[in-house]
């Protein structure tokens, strides 16, 4: 499965949402990887509920905010309230 517009997408998410995580892991040369990692748990764990049972619109809601689309950092709730 190519899962480079997961990757895309959540590379756009990581820079907006989370700015810090997103500068400290392209300094340090580690984004690419983070970002591989974090698609290909998404597929493993959609897969691994879709062998479960469940529909894969339904695995992809329980799944994508754990590593593809994780809730913005704390200083930008702050910020918007």
């Amino acid at each position: 499965m190519n899962l480079e517009n997961w990757i895309n997408q959540a590379r756009r998410h990581w820079q907006e949402f989370q700015p810090t995580r997103f500068k400290e892991l392209k300094k340090s040369g580690k984004l690419q990887a983070a970002l591989d990692e974090a698609a290909e748990r998404t597929y493993q764990e959609m897969n691994a509920l879709t062998e479960a049972g469940f529909q894969e619109h339904e695995a992809w809601e329980m799944v994508r905010q754990e590593y593809l689309f994780p809730p913005e950092e704390a200083a930008l709730k702050a910020k918007s309230v």
